[in-house]
């Protein structure tokens, strides 16, 4: 069997670069051919993960949530996509908190020779993919905006404060949605659609399905009587949605629009961008469909275990 370990050196305060020796010694003595390529510009992620394609069995990579989402976009056209298995050394890493995928780099590389690979969904929105979360509006320019700097050196921290100093005023913008089931128009300062069951290492929707083609999707409604106050709601509104996850309470709450289907047409102005990954994307109108059970990704026994589970429950 044939690997390739590519890797972003500078992802996670360059967690990964104390670990090489080790990663390359469990992975040549598991596969019969090893190759090691670390990124050096932007984009380098992308181009290695599409030459992977026809040409390995196992595609290993290291780095953050953005370094998966590099990765999908280099193998999401392709015919012939390798296994995935993910070695996370990001910040928030919500990809593995997701699937269960450890952060120790020594037990998620035990993770890629022991652990199953299995098909999970992804998402395409117009030209690009997204692996867990397509969002716009309050607080999602925090992750692609927040220095590197700034992240090396506190971590989490830094998206909180850099989120809480940008979106004191959240920006309220019209949103037209549309899906095989539901048609909603209303003013907002928040949408997501995820496909996980955490987002910025916040534990949202535990109850995530991951290869049922299906997403779930949230609009904060910002009221149009009495403006000035919908808008501090709506902002307090984004907040609850973290602080509760999506739950019971969200379904009973007016001012949020909890929809799930598998493909949605948007329509936002070309002024707000989107977020995918927690990468800056397109701005304006948007098709965002499932791609079901799109890639294989390798995750520990334990957890497509408790998945299969929790699958048994919700029917």
């Amino acid at each position: 069997m044939r690997c390739i370990f590519i890797y972003n050196p500078n992802s996670g305060k360059g967690k990964i670069n104390k670990y090489l020796s080790y990663v390359e010694k469990v992975l040549r003595s598991y596969f019969s051919d090893v190759e090691i390529r670390a990124s050096q510009k932007a984009g380098d992620l992308t181009a290695f993960a599409k030459e992977a394609c026809g040409k390995c069995d196992v595609l290993v990579f290291s780095g953050g949530d953005g370094t998966f989402n590099e990765v999908l976009q280099g193998i999401g056209r392709e015919e012939n996509r390798p296994k995935l298995g993910y070695i996370p050394t990001g910040t928030c890493n919500d990809i593995a908190r997701t699937y269960g995928i450890p952060f120790s780099v020594k037990k998620a590389v035990r993770n890629v020779v022991k652990g199953e690979a299995r098909a999970v969904d992804s998402i395409s929105i117009n030209n690009r993919f997204a692996e867990y979360v397509v969002c716009a509006g309050a607080f999602t320019n925090t992750t692609y905006e927040t220095r590197q700097e700034s992240k090396k050196k506190f971590g989490r921290l830094a998206y909180f404060y850099d989120g809480v100093r940008r979106n004191l005023v959240p920006p309220t913008f019209p949103v037209k949605l549309t899906s095989a089931t539901t048609s909603v128009e209303t003013d907002s300062n928040f949408i997501t659609f995820i496909n996980s069951r955490s987002v910025a290492g916040i534990p949202l929707n535990r109850k995530a399905v991951l290869d049922d083609g299906l997403l779930d999707a949230l609009i904060v409604r910002v009221m149009p009587n009495r403006f000035k106050q919908g808008k501090v709601r709506g902002f307090f509104k984004v907040i609850k949605i973290f602080l509760f996850g999506v739950g019971k309470g969200l379904m009973r709450d007016s001012e949020i629009v909890k929809i799930r289907d598998s493909r949605f047409e948007v329509e936002i102005p070309n002024t707000i961008s989107w977020n995918y990954d927690g990468e800056q994307g397109d701005s304006g109108k948007v098709v965002i469909e499932v791609l079901k059970q799109h890639i294989n990704l390798i995750i520990p026994e334990k957890t497509i275990r408790k998945f299969e589970k929790q699958q048994k429950i919700s029917k």
